[in-house]
């Protein structure tokens, strides 16, 4: 197996192709690249304009089959199949960062070629082969830009969920565009340092259009400061959740928050009617029962509601709470993962319009005929399309099951059903006791508001 080593404008490097017996460790905990699809390429990069970086001995090992030293010669990459991983590890016992500190455009930093892949382990066994390094300020090690780039334009970069930031005393820029432009990330490394020096975050999400999630540490002093943060998140999904400990999210600076991202869990109103739509850009449940979710799915031509105990990122859910009473539901992060690809929800967390070929779309409204889903009169589309409010969610529905221009709720029970169709009101059959009861039922029944025998 071969590694490309690309020296970026000038020089290319070469790798010994020999497992190195002298150099003894196991791969338990070093920072890894694991490959999520067959023939996945990864290299390791050489920045330098100007031939200016001395570059220390890195190891790697594919699935702890022993180390192979890198040398600077050639440009071929590590071929992994899914599954496969390759570890990484500095020779030196002390700590080096002369390979990763960004001095005048001399750096190296990965490059994905293809695949998809997952970043883990503790990434400061790329500078220390015992790797758990707390401590990057310059008192301990000249460690300015430390890990710059380090992730550069990595778009087939997925994950980064189990990527061990063990710093916690950071130094200048350190972290500086470690992920930037790595635009199909969609999980990050927990932030827990405590100790922040300017810029340490800069840019480092910039660009990360799919990222909806970011956990942030305790800092020593309990002050989040717009320097540390400077354009990390910028160019990231719209919505998301930025994750802090509760005593210090006041202090979080709101010009480092993007549009449509909240702080520690978002808040929904839902008012006297009794009903509202929200999308939930993170991975969320409720932190209480104030309210009820659902998700709503259609099985034939009817739609029927689901309760929605966890809420996957990007998901658009209806609320219900008690008529009369405005209500907040408080949605939280959560870990769970669930499957809702038969919800018929949509939503954003900025203004949208949703007009997809073959379907209908539908408004929450409290309209003529009360609070249901109709098309959207103002815009006359026949239901064409439909727009979304910034934070809210719609109705859309395959025109295949047939044209309806408003969907009502049954607020006695936690179905939606169909009033108007072709002009004709269908609304459900109740008996004499106001109970719901099926076309089977034999009996007087009340439908459109008068009494019918059914035998």
């Amino acid at each position: 197996m071969t590694l490309r080593l690309l020296f970026v404008c000038v020089a290319l490097f070469t790798l010994i192709d020999a497992k190195c017996e002298d150099f003894q460790r196991d791969v338990d905990g070093c920072f890894c690249l694991t490959a999520l699809e067959d023939n996945s390429k990864v290299r390791l990069a050489k920045q330098d304009e100007i031939n200016k970086l001395k570059v220390c001995a890195i190891y790697y090992n594919i699935n702890g089959n022993g180390w192979i030293q890198i040398k600077y010669a050639n440009d071929e990459n590590i071929l992994l199949n899914k599954g496969d991983k390759v570890y990484f590890c500095a020779y030196d016992y002390k700590i080096t960062l002369t390979n990763f500190k960004r001095d005048i455009d001399a750096y190296l930093h990965f490059v994905m070629e293809s695949g998809k892949w997952e970043a883990s382990g503790d990434l400061t066994t790329l500078i220390c082969r015992e790797g758990n390094i707390t401590d990057l300020t310059r008192n301990n090690v000249d460690s300015w830009f430390a890990f710059n780039c380090l992730f550069l334009n990595c778009t087939n970069l997925v994950s980064a969920k189990n990527l061990r930031l063990t710093s916690t005393t950071l130094s200048n820029s350190c972290y500086c565009s470690m992920f930037e432009g790595c635009e199909n990330l969609l999980d990050a490394p927990e932030l827990n340092a405590d100790k922040l020096e300017e810029s340490c975050y800069r840019r480092m999400f910039y660009g990360c259009s799919k990222l909806n999630t970011v956990k942030v540490g305790r800092t020593s002093d309990n002050i989040y400061s717009d320097v540390f943060f400077s354009f990390w998140l910028k160019g990231a999904t719209a919505g998301g959740i930025i994750i802090c400990p509760a005593e210090v999210q006041n202090g979080f600076p709101k010009t480092e928050v993007p549009v449509g991202w909240c702080i520690n869990g978002l808040d929904v109103s839902v008012s006297t009617a009794g009903f509202a739509t929200a999308y939930i850009p993170f991975t969320a449940k409720l932190s209480d029962e104030s309210v009820k979710v659902y998700y709503i799915s259609m099985a034939g031509e009817k739609l029927t509601l689901s309760d929605a105990n966890v809420i996957p990122a990007g998901t658009g859910v209806l609320l219900k709470g008690n008529a009369g009473n405005t209500v907040s539901a408080r949605f939280i992060p959560s870990e769970d993962v669930v499957d809702v690809h038969e919800n018929l929800l949509l939503g954003s967390a900025v203004e949208k319009v949703f007009n997809d070929e073959g379907y209908k779309f539908y408004r929450l409204t409290n309209g003529e005929k009360g609070i249901g889903f109709y098309w959207d009169v103002t815009e006359k589309t026949d239901g064409r399309s439909v727009k979304c409010n910034a934070g809210k969610a719609i109705l859309r529905v395959p025109e295949s099951t047939g044209v309806k221009s408003f969907f009502a709720f049954d607020t006695e029970t936690t179905d939606l059903y169909e009033i108007y169709r072709d002009g004709i009101v269908t609304e459900p059959l109740v008996n004499m006791q106001g109970l719901r009861v099926g076309s089977e039922y034999r009996g007087i029944v009340i439908s459109n508001g008068k009494k019918m025998l059914r035998k």
